[in-house]
C-alpha cells in the first residue's frame, strides 16, 4: 500500500484494482482499497467506516475517520479506466470544502464595497458644494 497525504490541499490518486493506499487522518490510520471495476463504476473498501462503497466517475462521498458524527474527508472517484483495471480519485479535507464558501464570493464582495465607497464619496462631494 502507497501513503498519500490528506492535508491541505487535494491529492490526486491512481490506483489499480486490489490495491489501496493509506492515510492519517486525526491520529487514525485509514485505508481505501479498490476492490473491483465493473464498466463505468468501482467498489472500494473503506477502513473508517468499514465498508464497501461503490462510486461511478464524478461521486464522491464524504466520511467520518473517528466516528464523531462530523465528515473528516471527501473521496471523488474522478475517472475510471476499465482496460488498465486503474481508478484516480482524489483525497481532501471536509473542512477545507466548507471553509471556501462561495466561489467568487470574496472578489464580487471587494467589486461591491468599492462601487459603494465611490458612490459615498460622490455622493459627499455633490452635497457638500458651497451653496451659490
Amino acid at each position: 500500500m502507497t501513503m498519500i497525504v490528506v492535508g491541505d490541499y487535494t491529492t490526486f490518486v491512481i490506483i489499480n484494482v486490489g490495491e489501496g493506499v493509506y492515510y492519517d487522518i486525526d491520529g487514525e490510520t485509514q485505508n481505501v482499497i479498490v476492490d473491483s471495476i465493473t464498466g463505468t463504476s468501482t467498489v472500494i473498501s473503506v477502513s473508517s467506516e468499514t465498508q464497501s462503497i461503490t462510486l461511478k466517475e464524478g461521486d464522491l462521498k464524504t466520511l467520518d475517520a473517528n466516528d464523531d458524527g462530523s465528515d473528516d474527508y471527501i473521496i471523488t472517484c474522478k475517472t475510471i479506466n476499465s482496460a488498465q483495471q486503474t481508478v484516480e480519485f482524489s483525497f481532501s479535507l471536509a473542512s477545507n470544502e466548507s471553509e471556501k464558501g462561495i466561489p467568487g464570493f470574496g472578489p464580487l464582495m471587494i467589486i461591491f464595497g468599492g462601487f459603494l465607497a465611490n458612490g459615498f464619496w460622490v455622493f459627499s462631494r455633490k452635497f457638500n458644494q458651497p451653496l451659490s
